[in-house]
């Protein structure tokens, strides 16, 4: 068996500065704000441990959706509200997860997380729009489903980007399905023309 050889080190107490570092220029990790200072000092005493703590907290923001329609004559508040009930959407991350939300008054929700299975968000019918409160600032993808027949999403998927405390908003608008139509006007016999 090797000779193994333990070497211990000899530690006076001393005062010790400690400095985190994040990928940011300045210093900063991204998407997070550290309270209490970049340096932190500890005093360690011999054969004794000192600890030190530093505190970064997530940003956060809010998403917001705000949902149009377009006919003409325009819709009355009460056909509004009627398609704004059939409408769902979900949330998509950077990384493909699904954004996770509590809450059950549609329309008003708080980020809880992400998830492998799509949790889908209703709209206040009534004023066409939700928000999840509490977002981790960064992209996501927005997605509109349940479109009811008689109209097309211009955009069904789209992407947002929430700040740091700031609401971020998308617009989803969908039209109203139209066509053409002509009438031709055919005449059989010049003979029942009077």
């Amino acid at each position: 068996e090797p000779y193994r050889r333990q070497r211990q080190m000899c530690i006076r107490d001393r005062t010790y500065t400690v400095t985190e570092h994040g990928k940011n220029s300045d210093g900063s990790i991204p998407y997070y704000t550290r309270t209490g200072g970049v340096s932190k000092t500890v005093t360690v005493t011999a054969g004794g441990t000192g600890t030190v703590t530093f505190t970064n907290t997530r940003n956060t923001g809010n998403a917001q959706i705000v949902k149009e329609w377009t006919k003409k004559p325009a819709l009355s508040r009460t056909e509004e509200t009627s398609l704004n009930q059939k409408l769902k959407f979900y949330i998509k991350t950077a990384d493909g997860n699904y954004v996770k939300i509590s809450g059950t008054v549609p329309g008003t929700y708080t980020f809880a997380g992400t998830s492998t299975t799509a949790q889908y968000l209703l709209l206040n019918p009534g004023t066409g729009t939700f928000t999840v409160s509490d977002m981790p600032t960064g992209k996501y993808t927005v997605t509109e489903t349940n479109v009811p027949s008689g109209y097309t999403a211009k955009n069904s998927t789209q992407t947002i980007t929430v700040k740091n405390n700031e609401t971020a908003s998308v617009t989803f608008n969908n039209v109203e399905d139209t066509g053409t139509g002509k009438i031709i006007k055919k005449w059989v016999s010049s003979s029942t023309l009077t």
